[in-house]
Order: structure tokens, then sequence, then C-alpha cells
């Protein structure tokens, strides 16, 4: 199915570092405005998603042009006399209308061949019937549909302005094209947005599956649409900036918080933590790997430990573990409460299943084991429950491995439901097996299938494989971001598609047989970091991984088919 217009043109407008312009066509932005998008320079921009498109073989962006994008935008009734090299700006109310702002090459053509009407202030285009109004103001033309909009283009203080640039100045490296969202303007319309996809989620989920374990999925949904009710309450703006070209794709994002909100007085309090992310992490050739860790000042309930109180939370799972319920609960946040972060290691074994390990790490690793240990005495069934997020059947045990004492966990899915069971046991088996045991770094955990739980425990205890952190990959992908991120994602985008065929083909659906190369690719990247009333992410996916998926899709395209 080829790409539509529409999509196409929103999916470029974005890429290269900006030109400098004559005038500055942030100074029309109306102080009224919710959305703001931002593309100094159309040239750059053309460029640079062309080169994306050849190094992609992309014909549609290989071979797309900035006059396109023109020619889709409704509110330009003629592009004569607009500089189509220059700068392009698009500001939205918080009614969601639109106001494009362009530079002006030749305003009496332009004029002309719209039927301008008036000689200042707010023009009447006639070539629209009269529906489009505009101004020109320091080398630029604002147009809209809307004459109030282009009124308070006229009287626009440049209030927003200043908060859109200081934000842009944020952003490690000038973008062809950013965001600015001022969030206050928005939040009606967001909450509302928030609420009715949470129905349509609900609904859904109701109607394909019911009993405890789809209680506590949509517990889960329940916590991250609450949280991101609190978000946007105590957001001032969000701002981000994309960058395409023959490297990849590059995005950057930035919320700024209420500085009297929680989430302020939150980060206010926190330490970054000065051990590297991701140690004790052996290089087994991951799908992915994640690492968090900071430190809090004072007693504060720790970002995990909230999550799992709410969702700990649902009546289903006060059922499951009955009476010990708020003492599994409290020691559950005590315990999540002292440990500085978490890293983990999500893996595919030989026989094509899942094995995540990792660590929880901690100061006092001693306190840390007695304490989890703790949680899967009190209830083990609630322990296990957190990893499959469905019921399940927990035998304890003791094993010595390496010389160190091991808790053993093995686990059976007791869910009803047949479809979720013939998913987890693709993954892990018919029976998984988790392994806690306590190290230097703090407490280790590994979850899979008892013969591939029991083969990382060893190469983790026995010190027996490479670090993951001196991989070139690792090392690589740290180097394109910011140093000291406070969490860090990477992914192998290929070897995680050829992981979802395998099980998608073990499920039974159809799904093809592609021959991946066999030299590693680079890793997707995300890096976080937790500023002061703000965060601050950096995305970077490189061209290569994007450049073996397409091979492989076009690999499989059928002869005379419509390319994707």
């Amino acid at each position: 199915m080829r790409p539509s217009a529409l999509v196409l043109n929103i999916a470029v407008l974005i890429a290269a570092p900006p030109a400098a312009v004559a005038g500055d066509p942030l100074r029309l932005i109306p102080d009224e405005s919710g959305i703001v998008v931002v593309c100094p320079n159309l040239d750059d921009l053309q460029q640079h998603v062309r080169s994306l498109g050849k190094a992609l073989d992309v014909d549609d962006l290989a071979d797309w042009q900035v006059s396109e994008m023109f020619d889709d935008i409704d509110l330009f009734d003629s592009t004569t006399g607009l500089d189509q090299n220059g700068a392009l700006l698009i500001a939205i109310s918080p009614d969601f209308q639109p106001l494009v702002i362009c530079g002006l090459k030749e305003p009496d053509a332009w004029k002309a061949a719209v039927k301008a009407r008036g000689d200042s202030g707010v023009l009447e285009l006639r070539a629209s019937g009269g529906d489009h109004y505009a101004c020109i103001r320091d080398g630029f033309v604002a147009v809209a549909a809307d004459e109030e909009l282009i009124e308070a283009v006229l009287s626009t203080k440049g209030v927003l302005a200043e908060r859109v640039r200081a934000q842009a100045e944020k952003f490690r490296s000038k973008r062809s094209v950013y965001v600015y969202i001022e969030l206050p303007a928005l939040r009606v319309a967001i909450g509302q947005g928030i609420e009715l996809l949470l129905g349509f989620m609900q609904a859904g989920m109701q109607m394909a599956a019911s009993g405890p374990d789809a209680e506590a999925g949509l517990q889960f949904w329940r916590y991250v649409f609450n949280l991101l009710r609190d978000i946007v309450a105590e957001s001032e703006s969000y701002a981000a900036a994309l960058r395409l070209g023959e490297e990849g794709v590059q995005f950057e994002e930035r919320v700024v918080f209420r500085k009297d909100g929680k989430f302020a007085a939150y980060l206010g309090r926190l330490k970054p933590a000065e051990a590297p992310l991701l140690r004790g992490l052996h290089d087994t050739g991951p799908l992915a790997v994640v690492g968090a860790e900071w430190t809090i000042d004072g007693k504060c309930d720790s970002a995990l430990s909230s999550f799992m109180r709410e969702m700990l939370s649902a009546e289903s799972m006060r059922k499951r573990v009955g009476e010990k319920f708020d003492e599994a609960v409290r020691m559950m946040c005590d315990l999540y409460n002292h440990m500085s972060g978490y890293s983990s290691s999500f893996e595919m074994t030989a026989d094509h299943r899942l094995r995540i390990q990792g660590y929880y790490y901690s100061a006092d690793p001693a306190e840390t084991f007695a304490r989890l240990k703790r949680c899967f005495e009190i209830s083990p069934e609630l322990m296990a429950a957190q990893s499959a997020a469905v019921s399940c059947k927990v035998q304890t045990g003791v094993e010595t491995v390496a010389g160190r004492e091991c808790l053993r966990y093995d686990v059976e899915f007791a869910t009803d439901d047949e479809a979720v069971r013939r998913v987890l046991e693709t993954f892990y088996g018919s029976k998984m097996r988790i392994y806690v045991c306590q190290t230097d770094l703090g407490v280790y955990e590994v979850m899979a299938d008892p013969e591939s739980a029991r083969a990382a425990l060893t190469a983790a205890l026995t010190k027996e494989a490479k670090p993951l952190a001196a991989s070139p990959r690792v090392t690589e992908a740290l180097a394109r971001h910011t140093p000291r991120p406070q969490l860090i994602f990477m992914a192998d985008a290929v070897r995680i598609t050829d992981f979802g065929l395998k099980i998608a083909g073990k499920l039974g659906i159809p799904a093809p047989a592609i021959k991946w190369p066999d030299a590693p690719q680079p890793y997707v990247s995300y890096a976080g970091y937790l500023e002061p009333a703000a965060y601050r992410g950096e995305l970077v996916i490189p061209i290569q991984p994007l450049q073996t998926i397409r091979k492989a899709i076009k690999s499989i395209e059928k002869p005379g088919a419509e390319k994707y």
C-alpha cells in the first residue's frame, strides 16, 4: 500500500540544521497559540528527506519536493511569490484552527495571485472566495481561515515566541523542524482525549477477556492514564525536535513541569547515581537492554514503588493474596524504595524463547535481598504475578549455584484464558523459573525456562561472559547521547523483528522466513535525563537497522504488488 500524500508530508516535515533567514518568523506567532511547528529552512528539509529516502531505497521520499507540501496546504490559494526555500511555521490555536507563516519573496506578485484586498493590516484573499485572510510582516506572510488569528498576529507581544525560542535553544543541536506545545492552553482538549482513549481501551479489553487477569490489565492502563492526567495537569510545555538524514533518525523531547507541583518536587530531591548504568550485565547479544538509576534525598516513594502500589490495588490481586495482602504491598513498596535502580537484559534463547535477567541495584545488597526474600515468603504468587501479569502457581526452593545460595521459584501459569496461556508458554515454555540471589551490586534475578535460567545464573555468578558495558555496540550507542543519562534503553531492531516472526510462527500465525545478516546491527537507543522541574529524552535510530528491515520487506514483496 502506498502511503498517502498527507502522511508523507507530515512524516517529512522534519530534518537537517537550519540556515539563516531574513527576519524572524517567530515574531508572527500569536501569543494565544497552543501548538507551534517550526521549519527554519525548507531547502535543508528537502535535501535531508531525499537523502533518507535514497538510503532506504524509498522512491516517494527520495524524489520528494517541498512544492508537494505547499500543494497540500489548503490555505495557500497560490504559491506565486512565496519563498519555498526559507522558513515555514504552523501555529495552531487552542480550538485547533491553523495559521501558516511563510517567507514572501515577491509581495506584489503574491497579492495579485491571491486577489488580496487591502493595503495594510488584515488582507482579504478573494481567490478563496473571501474565506482566507492574511497579513504581511517582517518579510513573511501569515494566512488563516479565521480573521481573528490574523488580528492576533498583528497584536502579538512575542511572549509565546520567546518561550518557543528558549526551549528550542535547549536542544543539543538545531533541527530543521521542531514542535512546541503550550500545554495549559490545550489542557481541556488533551484531558478529553485521554478520557475517550481510556474508554475505548477499557471497552475493548472487557470484550476480549474477563476475570482477574483482565482486571489486572485494566489496572495497568488506569495507572498509565492517571499518570498522563497528572503530567498534563502539572506541565507547562512540551517541546520536540526531529531530524532525518542519511545517518538515520534523531529525536529529542523536553517536558517542563510547574515548579509548585509534585513532579518538580520529586525531581528537586533527585540525586544522579555515580555508578555506570548496565553494570553487571553480560554481553549475551540481547534483543534489548534497559537501565535506570537515581537516588532520592529523604523519604519519598520511588517511581517503581508508586507504580507497584497502584498495580497491586486491583481487587482481584487482593483476593488472590488474601489476608496477607496489606503486608505484601507494604513490603513490596519498601523493597523498591530500598533500591537505587535496576537493569534488565531481554534475550532470545537457542530454542527461540524469552529470557530476562538483570539487577536491582542497592547500596545494601544484604538488606535488599532479605526484603525481596520476605516478599516471596509472604506471597510468592504476588511476586510471580508481577512478571507474568496473570494468575500463577508457585513452588519455592533453594539451590546452591557457584557457591552462592539462590532462591528458586517454579511458576506455572494458572490463567483460564487458553490464548493467553499459549502465548506465555510460547515465550517461556510450560514452566517458568525465577532465580534470585544476592550479589555485590544488589540483587540478581533471572526469569526463563528452567534450563536457560540456570545457565544464565551460573554465567552471572562465575562472570564467564564479557561485560555488556564494554560491548562496542553499547559504547557506540552511548557515545551518540549526552553523557550520564538516568535512563537508557537500547534495542536490536533487526533481532527483535526476527524474534517476533519466530514467535508468530510458533503460534501458527503465517510469517515469512527471512535470512538476516550475521553482522550485529547498531542499537536503536533512547536516553532519559531528569532535570530540575523538567524531563528530557533523546532517541537515535541509526540508518543500518532501517536499511536491513527495508531490504527484508523488499525481499518478500510479490512481483507486481504495490510497493511499500
